[in-house]
């Protein structure tokens, strides 16, 4: 999510772009009347806020702040009718499931002072019931140092193809660990899964989840449509409404919490005594990790040609929206 900070110097830079440089100005240097109506509450993350309203006469442009408490999590901007109306759609992606309210200012280009200013009554922002069955998410040990690595594990329904592991920090708004498989006969997924860094995000001490998707390739949508899909998801182009989500093959999902402790740092070894030349050493038995027994019953296949990259970006946008998300997003 984005940051106070970023969020306040984004809707600036908008604002001065459009030539709106007077959104932030007081409430008593609008005194024209101006409305704000919410379409309905609770309001979909997902879909976005929905919101109508009248300006006063000689408005060109009604420009549209989201918060939640002191921080301006979205913001958008329409025309004006000649009758004083307005309706626009607003973005909700940066917002987190909770109390907000929507503030309209009525502008003039040209002038500096909105001709009218309303805010919204309080609405709650929710996550949709999303379509899937929730799978129980395994991850041994539950506390893990930085460089470690934990085994997450999932059984997927009867007919899935297709999954994705995925691990993040539960603040983050990326994975740092996207893994693509196919689940064994048994629809079993066990992965091991290393607290390291990948593609410049890196794993930090504190909170985490770990998501598995399950999914089945032989839905309509063809591999390459969900491969785009997925593609625009991860990169947070536009916000995914649920039902596109559900498009994106998933079967099944499910999610595990685990904490990243700080690395372990490796005691300095002793220098000892110069050895012979053609000395062998021979570590001491403790040194030598033990081998990874194969299981009997494999957890999973190697990948066939399926792709899976739909089904990762949705654990993504699900890591994004956070662990208290997350667990609101599971179905009762």
């Amino acid at each position: 999510m984005l940051s106070t900070r970023a969020r306040t110097t984004s809707l600036a830079t908008f604002l001065a772009v459009a030539g709106l440089g007077a959104v932030a100005a007081p409430a008593h240097a609008a005194p024209s009347p101006a409305t704000i109506t919410v379409g309905s509450s609770p309001v979909d993350l997902f879909e976005g806020l929905k919101v109508s309203g009248t300006c006063p006469n000689g408005s060109g442009t009604a420009v549209v702040t989201v918060k939640q408490g002191s921080d301006v999590v979205a913001f958008g901007t329409t025309d004006v009718a000649k009758t004083g109306t307005w309706a626009t759609s607003v973005d909700l992606w940066e917002a987190d499931p909770g109390t907000a309210t929507a503030t309209v200012n009525c502008l003039s280009y040209g002038t500096e002072k909105p001709l009218g200013e309303a805010t919204s009554a309080p609405f709650t922002i929710d996550l949709p019931d999303f379509p899937f069955d929730e799978i129980e998410v395994g991850v041994t040990p539950q506390r893990v140092a930085v460089g470690g690595t934990i085994t997450v594990s999932a059984t997927c329904p009867e007919g899935s193809t297709l999954a994705a592991v995925l691990a993040g920090n539960e603040d983050a708004d990326d994975a740092f660990v996207i893994k693509e498989v196919v689940p064994g006969p048994n629809g079993r997924v066990s992965e091991k899964v290393g607290i390291t860094g990948n593609d410049g995000v890196e794993p930090e001490p504190g909170p985490a989840v770990a998501v598995i998707v399950c999914g089945d390739d032989s839905q309509p949508m063809s591999q390459l449509q969900g491969a785009r899909k997925g593609a625009r998801l991860l990169a947070a182009e536009k916000p995914l409404t649920a039902r596109a989500l559900e498009d994106m093959m998933p079967t099944a999902l499910g999610f595990a919490d685990f904490t990243i402790l700080p690395a372990v740092v490796q005691p300095t070894l002793p220098t000892g005594p110069t050895k012979a030349p053609g000395t062998v050493t021979t570590p001491a038995r403790s040194a030598i990790p033990a081998a990874d027994p194969a299981p009997a019953t494999p957890d999973r296949l190697a990948m066939t040609g399926s792709d899976p990259a739909p089904l990762a970006a949705v654990g993504a946008v699900l890591l994004a929206l956070g662990g208290a998300a997350i667990r609101r997003a599971r179905r009762a």
